[in-house]
């Protein structure tokens, strides 16, 4: 405020020190007017000029007194406001302190309420584990009395069996629990009595799990096995004796009795008689010894094994995938019982890790592996579902090529959908939907072994419906399922086996 009043006497100063500056030289241009009229023109331009900044200084003076006037009204209503807020903080600032006290004391009534809430959880939760405790009780004391009920129904019934089964029961009753007498339930105490009878039962229980109950029957067949193995021998031996007198030519062991004047009992000399001895049987093998056989064996069959599923392994994906070999090559260890590792090389390089390998390699790899170990035992019958599904058609056809070669002796019936699979069929099995019916188609293709020479076409047999004329070759299926088989035939070895 102080600011603009000084500018405005200032402003009010300056203007009177020009007005008077202008009078002056309005003086001395009237002065001048008379010496020069373009002095009095120019003077009166610079006159009309000052008189029109005097009349902007004026203007401009106006405007900024109010401007001060206004600045000094906002600073008054500014003043009223900040008064206006003072108060409301004070009466916010006293309304904040009590309701402070206010919530102090609710949050005092609220911990009091939640420590009578907890309590009376407590309370609860005690009167519940109470009743639930005592229902328990109820219900065990329940029980209880109907086990003693049905105990005692139990021992009633038990009593008359006993009764009905033991007479004696009925005449030795008056003397039962009479001291030191047989009956003596007090020294001899039933229940004791019962625990022991348990315990020996669970003994004899463990002791039948452990112990052959037909052991006793096996001793007394071999103790009587024994006794006539003795008695045989009794034989023997007295047959012996008998044969011994019965022989002697020699005059060693022959001749009178000198004593009694009689000949003596003729006995067999050892020069001239002995009775046909029997070797003992070898003694039997030590067992370190034949464990040691049993494990050459072992090995041997492993190795032969190895050697054979290897031989095929490589002859088989060699066919799936021409000019890839493959085998099964031993460990560091060198030992065929530590695992066998799965190599295979293209153009003589030997991959280091089957990773390299493309997943229809792969494929084609496993493939090779699970035909190279059922051709070791082949079988008479193999089912292949939809193998070749991943794979390309060159590989398809090179499936057929090799069950063909391989398994010239088994059966194969392949579910395919590829062309290539088809061409090495000797039956081929279309099904397809004919107006909503699935029907099968029976193709002999062209080259078939089942047709007994090259020259013959093959034909098409629709099953349900009977046999019509076909082509030679089968177009690829467009609809449906295709699936290959290769009945028995006498000309499975000379023709190669087919699907």
């Amino acid at each position: 405020m102080k600011e603009l009043e000084a500018e405005v006497k200032n402003a009010v100063a300056a203007r009177a020190a020009r007005v008077k500056a202008v009078e002056a030289e309005l003086a001395a241009a009237r002065k001048a007017a008379t010496a020069a009229e373009a002095g009095v023109r120019a003077a009166k331009e610079r006159y009309e000029s000052t008189v029109c900044e005097l009349e902007a200084a004026r203007e401009e003076g106006k405007v900024a007194l109010a401007s001060v006037r206004e600045r000094d009204a906002g600073v008054e209503k500014c003043t009223r406001e900040v008064e206006s807020a003072r108060s409301r903080v004070d009466k916010a600032a006293l309304e904040v302190s009590s309701t402070k006290s206010a919530l102090a004391a609710a949050k005092e009534a609220i911990a009091a309420a939640d420590r009578d809430v907890k309590r009376l959880a407590e309370e609860r939760d005690a009167a519940v584990a109470s009743a639930e405790e005592a229902e328990a009780g109820v219900r065990k004391k329940e029980g209880e009395i109907a086990a003693l009920k049905k105990a005692a129904t139990n021992s009633e019934k038990l009593l008359q069996e006993l009764n009905a089964t033991h007479p004696w029961i009925v005449g030795e009753k008056p003397y039962f629990d009479r001291p030191h007498s047989d009956y003596d339930f007090t020294r001899n105490d039933p229940a004791k009595a019962q625990a022991r009878l348990s315990e020996l039962e669970k003994q004899q229980g463990d002791l039948e799990r452990r112990i052959n109950k037909k052991v006793m029957g096996m001793i007394d067949g071999v103790e009587r096995e024994y006794h006539d193995l003795k008695t045989k021998k009794q034989i023997i031996a007295n047959d012996k004796a008998k044969i011994e007198v019965s022989f002697c030519p020699c005059d060693t062991c022959c001749g009178l009795d000198k004593a009694r004047a009689r000949p003596s009992p003729p006995r067999v000399c050892s020069s001239f008689f002995t009775l046909p001895h029997t070797p003992p049987p070898p003694p039997p093998p030590h067992p370190q010894k034949v464990m040691a056989e049993l494990e050459e064996k072992k090995n041997e069959a492993l190795r032969t094994t190895w050697a054979k599923v290897n031989k095929d392994f490589g002859s088989i994906f060699a066919t799936l995938l021409p000019g890839v070999h493959a085998k099964l090559d031993l460990t560091e260890s060198g030992n065929v019982l530590d695992g066998l590792i799965v190599r295979v090389s293209f153009n003589g390089v030997w991959k280091e890790s089957l990773t390299e390998l493309s997943g229809g390699q792969r494929s084609l790899l496993a493939l090779s592996l699970i035909l190279a170990l059922l051709l070791f035992k082949p079988a008479p019958m193999y089912i292949l579902d939809e193998v070749d599904a991943a794979l390309d058609l060159s590989h398809t056809q090179n499936i057929g090529h090799m069950i063909r070669t391989h398994f010239s002796h088994s059966q194969f019936i392949v579910v395919s959908l590829k062309q290539g699979m088809f061409s090495n069929a000797n039956v081929i099995f279309r099904t397809k939907f004919v107006e909503g019916t699935s029907t099968v188609l029976r193709t002999i293709p062209s080259g078939s072994t089942l047709l007994g020479g090259k020259g013959k076409k093959g034909g098409e047999l629709l099953v349900e419906d009977g046999e019509k004329e076909g082509e030679d070759e089968v177009p690829p299926p467009s609809k449906g399922r295709g699936g290959a088989i290769k009945p028995p035939s006498s000309k499975a070895a000379s023709g190669g086996g087919g699907l």
